[in-house]
């Protein structure tokens, strides 16, 4: 068997420590990535059904027979968002019960998007408890999110608002109301926040 001279053999050793450092570091974020899952599932719209629905949202008109709510793959803020037609009636962008946003009691929740409305743009958000039986019931949190509506503007505009969860919520539903004209909505994000000194809506935290 060949010798291999001591400082070869030194060397490889500090290769294979060097390598297996690389490996631990690369793979922590990845691990800490995958933990840290977004609260909002699909907030760019980038994956969708087989009915090309972007996936974690449902869509719904309220007296139009020839509004539309349609997943647009250009033009949006990263590539893709949702354009909401209400016609003469009313447009709801929502998210589904499949992908749960839940929510601790009792903390503050920042909820940024990107929207446009030739007509008016509003977010409204529910909050749920469940039961001891897993029955779900919405809280009345008095949310007043009129304020933060996009009127009559061909540019998209970022909108963010801090909200503060009930004690007993478990869950929350993001919804956005389009009427009066063309709307799109784009990168909605939610994530909770420490901050108590920012303004929220609804209770006070």
């Amino acid at each position: 068997m060949k010798d291999v001279p001591r400082k070869k053999r030194i060397r490889k050793r500090m290769l294979g420590a060097a390598l297996a450092l690389i490996t631990l570091f690369t793979s922590v974020p990845i691990f800490y990535s995958a933990a840290a899952a977004p609260l909002v599932a699909n907030g760019s719209f980038q994956e969708t059904d087989a009915y090309g629905v972007p996936e974690g949202w449902t869509y719904r008109l309220v007296g139009t027979q020839t509004g539309s709510l349609t997943r647009t793959e250009a033009w949006g803020k990263d590539g893709a968002y949702v354009k909401m037609d209400p016609a003469e009636g009313v447009a709801m962008l929502e998210t589904s019960g499949e992908d749960v946003i839940r929510i601790a009691g009792g903390q503050n929740y920042q909820l940024s998007w990107y929207g446009y409305s030739q007509g008016n743009l509003h977010v409204e958000i529910e909050q749920y408890s469940v039961d001891e039986d897993g029955n779900a019931g919405l809280i009345d949190s008095s949310m007043e999110t009129t304020a933060y509506t996009i009127s009559r503007t061909d540019e998209w505009k970022k909108q963010s608002l801090v909200f503060a969860a009930e004690e007993d919520a478990s869950y929350a539903v993001i919804r956005f109301v389009a009427e009066g004209g063309e709307s799109g909505v784009d990168e909605v994000t939610l994530s909770m926040v420490s901050d108590r000194k920012r303004e929220t809506v609804g209770r006070m935290a």
